[in-house]
């Protein structure tokens, strides 16, 4: 039985794309084109720091979060049961993926925990 050709409607003038070539390495381990011309390093703005805790002391009441952040400890024995999946985009430009690996490799703190760590910090600075 020979198998039917490509249709008419299915032609186009559209060219050809070349075909892709497949690399081993992780694509934030490939290199870049030239990097982009900057103005110049920036001072990031000074922050005032109010107390000795790393999440200012902020009311979150209302909110349903706990009174004080969890710590590192709390959230490595939290278990899978007590877990909600998180799925986000994020861009890829910031390395995020690339960079919380490289920390979760050094310090022992998954990458879940460092999100839930930074996510719940960020929230508390305003209010949530």
């Amino acid at each position: 039985m020979a198998r039917p050709g490509p249709s008419k409607a299915a032609t186009s003038d559209a060219t050809a794309l070349p075909p892709v070539t497949r690399s081993s390495a992780h694509p934030l381990d490939r290199p870049e084109g030239p990097a982009p011309k900057s103005p110049g390093p920036t001072k990031a703005p000074e922050r005032k720091k109010t107390s000795t805790s790393t999440v200012p002391t902020v009311s979150v009441a209302g909110t349903g979060a706990p009174e004080e952040p969890p710590t590192e400890e709390e959230l490595r024995k939290t278990p899978a049961s007590e877990r909600r999946q998180f799925n986000i985009g994020v861009p890829k430009g910031l390395k995020l993926h690339r960079r919380a690996g490289l920390y979760a490799e050094d310090h022992g703190l998954s990458r879940q925990d460092q999100v839930a760590i930074a996510l719940d910090a960020w929230l508390r600075e305003r209010g949530y």
